[in-house]
């Protein structure tokens, strides 16, 4: 039960994203603390144990726990945020830190294994979890896991979501390849509570019970990739778009 683990004072960054809110109220309910940045922050403002800080310094001073719960929905975010993280450890390197463990909720597109297509999209994440891995092997008294969940699926329906290293994925069978926020926020608080089996890993989240039906799973999915491609290349489109425009303006001046 949870009353008997540690308890944890945890940085969050994105407190306003869907996992990260989730994974907020969890920890909450567990009894950590949770500091997240203000400017990250509109919806915890009133709970108890929850801080807002202005810096990142005032983020992580006291921290021993990051997370970093961006995924394929924030995956800019995600790796800004692993970047700050790691000056933050490098300027303080020296009177040092309480920061021992960073957990970065990734995707299942970051996996070596996955579509170009994918892994073009999510190249931010596979920065995110290389930077992060140089950060820990730089600093070895802190540690690293790495969450690469399925499709996320907006629901009050609840799924038998599960966490497992990659050998044990090649074991697996009848994945649903899909979990809901609730429950990718619960796997992850129940890792950075019961940490041990996977520490400096990289773990794969699923279920083997399905939250919508096939098709709509596909839907759902196309939804992901189209939002995923345009805010990945909507400012070279854009940039395209100012330069034809002066082009224009400049061929009707002649």
């Amino acid at each position: 039960m949870s009353v008997f683990r540690a308890k944890h004072t945890i940085a969050v960054f994105e407190t306003n994203s869907k996992t990260s809110a989730q994974f907020v109220g969890h920890a909450l309910q567990n009894g950590h603390h949770v500091v997240a940045l203000w400017n990250q922050n509109k919806t915890f403002t009133e709970a108890k144990n929850f801080s807002v800080a202005n810096t990142l310094d005032e983020l992580l001073v006291n921290a021993d726990v990051v997370v970093i719960a961006g995924g394929a929905e924030h995956h800019q975010a995600a790796h800004h945020a692993v970047k700050r993280v790691a000056a933050y450890v490098e300027a303080n390197k020296v009177q040092g830190y309480k920061l021992k463990h960073i957990y970065l909720v990734s995707a299942e597109g970051a996996k070596p294994t996955a579509p170009f297509l994918q892994r073009a999209l999510y190249a931010e994440l596979i920065h995110a979890e290389k930077d992060l891995v140089e950060l820990v092997a730089k600093h070895v008294n802190i540690k690293y896991t790495v969450f690469r969940p399925p499709t996320l699926i907006e629901t009050s329906k609840s799924n038998d979501v599960f966490v497992y290293d990659e050998a044990a994925e090649k074991n697996l069978t009848d994945l649903a390849h899909q979990v809901s926020y609730s429950g990718l926020a619960d796997a992850v608080l129940e890792i950075v509570e019961t940490q041990p089996k996977f520490v400096n890993k990289v773990a794969g989240v699923n279920s083997k019970q399905a939250l919508v039906e096939a098709h709509e799973l596909r839907a759902i999915q196309s939804r992901k990739t189209a939002s995923a491609a345009f805010w990945k290349y909507s400012p070279f489109v854009v940039g395209l778009a100012a330069v034809a425009a002066g082009v224009a303006f400049y061929v009707q001046r002649q």
